[in-house]
């Protein structure tokens, strides 16, 4: 039942944002726009998409294969591509669930390793997406006011965003990001120092709450030493920040498609913009969230675009972002000879009964 009432949520939150996207839109123009686009350049966008699932299994095998030596690339990539697949056709990240209970039925990793496992990756994401951040920021200085189309705010005129307020919040996030990626390079390199410091700051405001984040930061640095070496892990960040760079690839490839004039960074900014608007779910399967994260990044990045073409971009870069998602997955089904309901219901099962008894915590 609360999964039902989940789905149902996000169901109508999709729905509101897809209906505020097309609310008062001009059909022609954006009908007109989607025609332009170039189908060579739209290909091209997908190669990038696809090779990203080699390079995530590239950075994955190395936190597999430090607690489970034997397991094989091709148990991996399933398991990854049937995962990925859940997460954009399931809501909730279904497949943050699925892939590590595929990993088991496929390599024979223990279960609840293979759902540390898969945390362990999305840490790893979150380590490329930082340094993702702090690249953008750095280079993302606009010199001049961005007017936001009325069409955005429904508002009558357009809103004008002063270019000194971006940079300041630039300045600001470069150095919050160079503070938390040195953060995390010390809790690798010296964990007590990091617990202590965090329960003599933490604890001034509350013992309680100082011994639950002091829990947090020992475990978070468990996981990071799963690597059995430090060039181990190296070397999954390294894959990372490759993985990374194909979706930057794959989205200044669609806005080259559609011939946009756009400056060197937009496809920065555009990546980043999607991948904090869909790192939480709340639609299901991404949609409206992709949508509008591309088009805030696109606002923001490229001067005179219109709100149609924004929009525009934003669906043509959901379908191309879910066709090998789509493809993959059912490939690796077939492949595997899995059913997709079977392992939805069995790990529906598991995910009820880690959380009844506290075992397993979700990622």
């Amino acid at each position: 039942m609360k999964r039902r009432i989940q789905f149902a949520l996000s169901s109508l939150v999709a729905v509101a944002i897809v209906w505020y996207l097309f609310r008062d839109i001009s059909w022609q123009a954006l009908f007109d726009y989607l025609r332009s686009a170039s189908l060579p350049w739209l290909l091209l966008s997908q190669v990038p998409i696809w090779l990203s699932f080699v390079t995530r299994i590239e950075r994955w095998k190395y936190v597999v294969r430090s607690g489970h030596p034997e397991a094989r690339w091709r148990g991996m990539f399933s398991s990854t591509a049937i995962g990925f697949m859940a997460n954009f056709v399931l809501p909730a990240r279904a497949g943050e669930f699925i892939r590590p209970y595929v990993l088991t039925r496929l390599e024979g990793v223990p279960f609840t390793k293979g759902l540390a496992m898969t945390t362990l990756d999305r840490v790893a994401d979150l380590f490329g997406l930082l340094a993702l951040l702090l690249i953008t920021m750095l280079v993302f200085r606009p010199a001049e006011n961005i007017p936001i189309p009325p069409e955005v705010l429904r508002t009558a005129e357009p809103v004008v965003i002063p270019a000194v307020l971006l940079q300041q919040g630039a300045s600001l996030l470069v150095v919050a990001m160079v503070v938390l990626i040195g953060g995390l390079v010390v809790l690798y390199l010296n964990q007590n120092l990091v617990a202590r410091v965090c329960d003599a700051v933490v604890g001034v405001v509350s013992k309680k709450l100082a011994t639950l984040v002091h829990g947090m930061v020992l475990n978070f640095a468990e996981g990071l030493h799963i690597f059995r070496r430090t060039a181990d892990m190296l070397r999954s960040l390294a894959w990372t920040l490759v993985t990374w760079t194909m979706f930057v690839l794959s989205t200044a490839c669609l806005m080259i498609g559609f011939g946009l004039d756009f400056p060197w960074y937009a496809p920065l900014v555009v990546q980043v913009l999607v991948a904090i608007g869909i790192g939480v779910p709340i639609s299901p399967g991404f949609i409206g969230q992709l949508q509008l994260s591309v088009m805030i990044g696109l606002i923001l990045s490229v001067p005179g675009i219109t709100y149609e073409q924004a929009l525009a971009i934003g669906l043509v870069a959901h379908v191309l972002n879910f066709i090998p998602v789509l493809m993959a997955g059912i490939g690796a089904l077939m492949y595997e000879d899995l059913n997709f309901f079977a392992l939805r219901r069995d790990t529906e099962s598991l995910r009820e009964a880690s959380e009844a008894s506290g075992e397993a915590e979700l990622p």
